[in-house]
């Protein structure tokens, strides 16, 4: 499970990268660090878990969170006519929700 989680994370920061990337094209603010990020965010840093279950849960509902709010983004480009970063967020959310699928087989 570490591994994957490795493998998570990796692609979620590469994900933040092209992201920021379409938002500097756009002259879209964004935060400049993750510390600042999360003070903007409804995520939050969680902490003091001792069973992988209570992990697992916590990264899932984290994951659905964005996607939810990817959702909201995507369809707000569309009807600006930004098809480009629509297309990349729908890029980045199927992999989340194939992430999703996976932490959810680790549950059953």
């Amino acid at each position: 499970m570490h591994q994957n989680m490795e493998i998570f994370y990796r692609d979620i920061a590469n994900d933040i990268n092209k992201m920021a990337k379409r938002f500097f094209i756009l002259e879209i603010f964004i935060p400049g660090k993750f510390s600042e990020y999360l003070e903007l965010s409804q995520v939050k840093v969680a902490g003091g878990f001792e069973e992988l279950r209570d992990i697992i849960i916590n990264v899932a509902a984290t994951y659905a969170y964005l996607i939810e709010q990817q959702y909201e983004i995507c369809s707000f480009s569309k009807k600006l006519g930004d098809n480009d970063t629509a297309s990349l967020l729908i890029e980045i959310i199927r992999k989340q929700e194939k992430i999703v699928g996976v932490l959810a087989s680790f549950l059953h």
